[in-house]
């Protein structure tokens, strides 16, 4: 199911299975304690994996209770969602699941190219679906060109594009998102290049020698292929992604235009190293998440 709303909906089916497994991504969010109540009518045993908790407010406090009291384990993907939960003992911090299958590492391409993840994001800073966030939101169905009259930092993606267009030899589209009947990557950057993918095929990382992405699972690709990347943090899981790694340097604030410049001579100047140790940190991250979902497998099939 793809949506707590679909799952909502398909409570039966739900009840009617062995166990249940919530993941993976970014999925407790501001004003998701609404959802509490579909765990607390959950008859099966269940569990998290591979989630980031981005937010800890009174509007979603009712779910982070209720997976602590009811899931029998909850898999994180970095310490600041197991901070979010207060260190819960059923708490376990690993790597992303698309570890258990890595992309194959890729021969470092000679040309200055980099591969580019945008993903539709406002332009206004603040938290997602905090007070501010809603409040830009009517503004912004209400007042055409509202982002000419903001007066304050804003996340602007044709000048993020001109940067690297000026920084790089070529600059290659990927995105990563295509559901059709809603905004999604592909209809975001067709307005900034032409002949951008209809879908996705790990073959777009052959010809990058840099990654430079949004969504959190551009940079955990680059990763596993071995592409040195900068990341274009929105949300709190691409610095801790970064963190994770040990690499802070490689998260640049998209409301914080400035820093990018120096984010990408950093990857260029630096790309062997960075390199080498992505390619450590892909090795520990196959190794881990494996050891993880192993004993996770034994908590399940019992």
């Amino acid at each position: 199911m793809s949506c707590f709303e679909e799952a909502a909906a398909r409570i039966s089916d739900l009840n009617a299975c062995d166990f249940i497994l919530l993941g993976g991504g970014g999925l407790i969010l501001r004003n998701t304690g609404r959802f509490a109540s579909l765990f607390e009518r959950l008859t099966p045993r269940f569990g998290c994996v591979g989630i980031s908790i981005e937010a800890k407010h009174a509007d979603n406090m009712q779910i982070l209770e209720v997976l602590k009291q009811r899931a029998e384990f909850i898999l994180v993907r970095d310490f600041r969602s197991r901070e979010l939960l207060d260190f819960h003992f059923k708490t376990i911090v690993g790597p992303d699941l698309t570890f258990l299958y890595p992309f194959d590492v890729v021969t470092v391409a000679d040309e200055d190219a980099c591969g580019l993840n945008l993903r539709p994001w406002r332009f206004w800073p603040g938290e997602h679906n905090g007070m501010f966030d809603r409040t830009m939101r009517r503004l912004n169905r209400q007042i055409s060109n509202l982002d000419r009259l903001f007066p304050f930092s804003k996340w602007d993606q044709k000048g993020t594009v001109n940067i690297l267009r000026q920084k790089f030899k070529s600059v290659y589209p990927i995105p990563l998102y295509f559901e059709p009947g809603v905004e999604n990557d592909r209809d975001i950057m067709s307005g900034l290049f032409h002949d951008v993918p209809t879908g996705f095929s790990d073959d777009c990382f052959l010809s990058c020698r840099f990654i430079v992405g949004m969504r959190l699972h551009s940079l955990i690709f680059a990763c596993q292929t071995g592409i040195p990347f900068l990341s274009l943090t929105y949300q709190p899981k691409n610095d801790a992604f970064c963190r994770e790694l040990g690499k802070p340097e490689l998260s640049c604030d998209i409301f914080k235009p400035e820093l990018l410049e120096t984010g990408i001579d950093n990857i260029k100047n630096n790309h062997a190293r960075i390199r080498s140790e992505l390619l450590d940190a892909r090795e520990t991250c196959q190794q881990e998440i494996t050891a993880i979902m192993t004993a996770i497998r034994r908590l399940v099939v019992r």
